[in-house]
């Protein structure tokens, strides 16, 4: 028995001597994770085109304002909707049912949504925003955390 021991700790011991260093697993990157590639921020971007890069830009939104220098993981979208009443698209996108537009929605997305109704922009977006929270009383705590994080109204 003594010697089964000892063969043991002899194993464990010439294991370490062999590789010299301590084997510390990496975790991976949020994008590495979703299996997408990395883009590092492009600070001088200028955004003036469709589709065209952003530089960093502050948005003011009911939960504080949101940068996206700050908030820059490599892999995420960005969806706006900026809704007029005049506007066809961006009323169907606004008065949609969440629960849809989420089970659509790839993970690494985030949804900003504002008004451009003259004189209603802030009674507009805070009615929008109730409606989300109604849905999020549907999901788990895990999926409420998350999807709070991603959807932002624009005040």
């Amino acid at each position: 028995m003594l010697s089964i021991l000892s063969l043991l700790v002899s194993c464990t011991s010439d294991k370490q001597e062999d590789s010299g260093e301590l084997v510390v697993p990496v975790e991976p990157t949020y994008c590495e994770a979703l299996g997408l590639p990395e883009q590092e921020f492009q600070s001088s971007a200028s955004g003036v085109g469709y589709g065209s890069l952003s530089g960093d830009f502050t948005l003011a939104t009911t939960e504080g304002d949101w940068n996206l220098a700050e908030n820059w993981t490599g892999c995420d979208s960005y969806l706006f909707f900026n809704h007029h009443p005049d506007y066809d698209y961006p009323a169907q996108v606004w008065n949609s049912d969440f629960g849809d537009l989420i089970s659509a929605t790839p993970s690494n997305t985030h949804y900003f949504f504002g008004s451009y109704n003259q004189g209603q922009e802030e009674a507009e977006v805070l009615a929008l925003q109730e409606r989300f929270d109604q849905f999020l009383l549907g999901l788990d705590e895990d999926a409420q955390e998350f999807w709070r994080g991603r959807v932002h109204f624009l005040i």
